[in-house]
């Protein structure tokens, strides 16, 4: 799988993560973990010459509500929790 998508700033890995969340202006908590990067492919598919990313992670709950406040882009679920980054 690709990690670069057309008109993306940023290759999907772990190596480019603090500039993908400055994209966004968006921060992990601090106690983030089992965090990975992927290129949001069905976003880019809705929306041509679009492109993203999905920022999955785990965090302890305090954290995950701090987030949730400070972070209007993220999106939480009970047990994994991500920041997609869009634009089109």
């Amino acid at each position: 799988m690709s990690i670069h998508q057309e008109g993306a700033p940023h290759p999907a890995d772990l190596n480019h993560l603090t500039d993908i969340l400055s994209v966004a202006q968006a921060e992990l908590p601090q106690q983030a973990t089992n965090i990975t990067v992927t290129l949001a492919t069905k976003f880019a598919e809705g929306y041509p010459g679009g492109w993203g990313y999905v920022i999955a992670f785990t965090a302890p709950p305090d954290q995950l509500r701090t987030t949730s406040t400070n972070t209007p882009s993220q999106v939480a679920t009970s047990s994994k929790n991500t920041i997609p980054l869009a634009a089109i």
